[in-house]
């Protein structure tokens, strides 16, 4: 009876709730296209992307390069971005010149700048908090770094308490975390690489190790097994622990986690490799051996007998 009940309820709710996905195809199709030297054409690529105007904190700030007398378009996220910052040194710098032989290179007085001949490069430079620069004849945009994520600040660890050595914790930003783990390790070895792990969120693992010191088949193992994840999102270490961990029912998993940067640089000191995220306030060690759990952060700064 409770059977068939089930089986009615259930069957009822699929005829009345019909859900039908939506094709994204032709978006993936446009991502793919190159940058078009036709600025109004481009535009208004990424406006249909980014669901402007409903995409409230999606900017487009259109104006005319002097000197050049090219139109142009600033495209960015102001929540996540530095409006300032763009302000002072790409528009300000692109407005005020009257030298119309002057390189965009050259113009723009920014930190970084990089370029991008393809829709999908440019995508994963806003989502990043980057500006992307259209300008009207050219078959590729400028990339300017200029991320403002907002975080909390460095403050003292939560779980691994120490009486001897330093208070610091690891926090959400990942670019605070290779901060402390550099302040430690001040050597020109000390290599941060990274690659995107998911396919829809696109979040950017930091894979940390000193080249002289790290197992170069352990590196190429980890890499592989990051490169293989075939997943929609992973938003923290937490789930990404949970993707390449290799024996998930020992006692003793093959994974450390710390959330103290003095504790991960020693790791990375004797060789071993460091995994860092942003929304995570904490550390992947790898590979964890047996020993490691018998040994807490205090252990560094205790005399040994």
């Amino acid at each position: 009876m409770l059977g068939d009940l089930l089986k009615k309820t259930f069957s009822s709710n699929k005829k009345n709730n019909p859900f039908y996905e939506k094709s994204n195809t032709e978006e993936i199709q446009i991502k793919e296209q190159k940058i078009h030297a036709d600025i109004e054409y481009s535009m208004s690529i990424f406006k249909k992307i980014y669901s402007f105007p409903d995409n409230k904190d999606v900017k487009f700030r259109t104006f005319q390069i002097g000197g050049l007398n090219k139109q142009a378009c600033l495209i960015s996220i102001s929540t996540i971005t530095d409006i300032k910052l763009l302000d002072e040194y790409a528009i300000q710098p692109l407005l005020n010149n009257d030298n119309p032989s002057c390189s965009i290179e050259n113009l723009l007085a920014v930190q970084a700048l990089s370029t991008v001949d393809c829709n999908k490069d440019a995508i994963y430079e806003i989502n990043k908090g980057n500006a992307v620069l259209l300008i009207d004849d050219y078959t590729k945009a400028y990339s300017i770094t200029a991320a403002n994520f907002q975080g909390r600040d460095v403050s003292n660890a939560d779980n691994e308490i120490v009486l001897k050595g330093p208070k610091e914790a690891f926090t959400e930003k990942a670019a605070s975390n290779i901060s402390l783990i550099r302040k430690r390790i001040r050597d020109e070895n000390l290599i941060v690489e990274s690659a995107v792990l998911s396919k829809r969120t696109n979040n950017e693992l930091f894979i940390v190790y000193i080249k002289d010191l790290a197992n170069e088949q352990l590196l190429d193992n980890i890499k592989n097994r990051v490169n293989s994840l075939n997943v929609d999102s992973v938003q923290n270490l937490a789930l990404l622990e949970q993707h390449i961990e290799e024996r998930k029912l020992s006692l003793f998993p093959s994974i450390l986690y710390t959330e103290r940067p003095d504790r991960a640089s020693a790791f990375l000191e004797d060789g071993y490799i460091v995994l860092l995220m942003d929304n995570s306030p904490d550390s992947l060690v790898l590979p964890a051996t047996f020993w490691s759990f018998f040994h807490i952060s205090e252990d560094h700064y205790l005399i040994l007998f």
